[in-house]
């Protein structure tokens, strides 16, 4: 069973040694593990995933805060234990409030995930932006072909809140909210291939549309890269 903590400490050289040698010990095996600096510049946030038979018991963490000095607190963030409803609760509304200046809001809600939750909340963010997009603006469009949905609805609204270039049924996005928060090298882009879903799944003649992810910035790229497929009949 795998288990997702975060760990707040003391900015100290070895600590996180320390911390891996005693899950070590107590029989978890650790998967992944990031450190990143907070903005006081005294502590760091410690991510790691770990594995075991049993996964993590609340003893297990208290053990971790009693056992090793500068450790200033634990939270369990295994999916399992994620409140996604809260989540959304929390972050939907300030997207709506912010737009279309959301690029803070993506950034502060991106970092502040941890990382079982970020595809699923990420994704349902960004397909309810995308459905809301459509209804306040676009929803008497008419019943246009794909590559005109594209070009006169879908591609102008993303427009509003990113940088992109759009050829076709293609867009590239140049500054992606989500790599730009993103550590981990891989191509979780959910936000934005979830808002283009959501946008063309209010529009039913459109209903066998998919989008594709061809290149992340998180991943090395100099941009991220879309592609919707479908009838453009």
């Amino acid at each position: 069973m795998k288990s997702n903590i975060e760990i707040i400490a003391a900015k100290e050289t070895g600590l996180l040694g320390r911390v891996a040698v005693h899950l070590t010990k107590k029989g978890f095996k650790i998967n992944r593990q990031t450190v990143t600096d907070q903005e006081d510049g005294k502590t760091c946030l410690m991510a790691l995933e770990v594995e075991s038979s049993q996964g993590l018991t609340d003893e297990d963490i208290a053990q971790i805060k009693a056992d090793i000095d500068g450790i200033v607190g634990v939270m369990d963030k295994s999916a399992a234990n994620l409140d996604v409803k809260a989540l959304l609760d929390q972050y939907g509304p300030q997207l709506i409030s912010s737009y279309p200046k959301v690029q803070d809001t993506l950034k502060k809600c991106t970092g502040e995930l941890p990382a079982s939750g970020k595809p699923e909340v990420l994704s349902r963010l960004g397909r309810g932006l995308g459905r809301w997009q459509y209804g306040q603006n676009y929803a008497l469009g008419g019943l246009l072909s794909l590559d005109k949905t594209l070009q006169r609805m879908l591609w102008p609204s993303l427009e509003k809140f990113l940088d992109i270039e759009a050829d076709g049924n293609r867009v590239k996005v140049k500054n992606c909210p989500v790599c730009a928060s993103s550590s981990t090298g891989e191509d979780n882009c959910h936000f934005i291939a979830a808002y283009i879903e959501g946008f063309l799944g209010e529009l039913a003649h459109l209903s066998g549309a998919s989008v594709v992810q061809s290149a992340a910035a998180a991943a090395g790229s100099p941009h991220c890269s879309f592609e919707v497929r479908g009838d453009a009949g």
